[in-house]
């Protein structure tokens, strides 16, 4: 499947992906982008979200945007570790930002192409230095797979 985030549950407790399309420079949301559904992800197992529309919550090419992990009855909007991705035609950007809390060790891991080539992206514990935290550090990796694997929970 091309463009697509296959996210790992690597514990019990079952989790929500929240996704949060890329704003545009005054905040409004960027219609380019689609929302997508909140996915959930039981506990040791894995979920596929990607294109092409096949019944599932579709990333197409082009989508920008960031996710982070909550438990069940959790807040989307409290402030945690996230992934942040950018997937283009020829290329894929992607990192793990701890700036919203960096010792959020409850949800989104690591992050790196599914073929397990370029790099890993992510902690296993948190603070760490292969992570964002704090706004215009250069963390941002690219790769030319579009298929990404994220490990949650831990």
């Amino acid at each position: 499947m091309a463009f697509s985030i296959k996210f790992v549950n690597r514990d019990n407790y079952q989790r929500t992906v929240c996704w949060f399309p890329e704003r545009n420079h005054s905040g409004i949301k960027d219609n380019n982008y689609p929302d997508i559904p909140g996915t959930i992800v039981p506990g040791r197992k894995s979920v596929t979200v990607g294109m092409p529309d096949s019944g599932n919550h579709a990333l197409r090419p082009g989508w920008v945007g960031a996710f982070r992990t909550i438990f069940d009855g959790g807040d989307p909007f409290t402030p945690a570790v996230r992934g942040e991705v950018n997937f283009e035609d020829i290329l894929t950007w992607y990192d793990i930002s701890m700036v919203d809390n960096n010792s959020d060790n409850s949800g989104v891991h690591w992050l790196y192409p599914i073929s397990g080539n370029d790099v890993h992206h992510g902690c296993t514990t948190f603070p760490c230095s292969n992570a964002f935290s704090k706004p215009g550090e250069a963390q941002t990796q690219v790769t030319n797979e579009h298929d990404l694997e994220c490990l949650i929970g831990g």
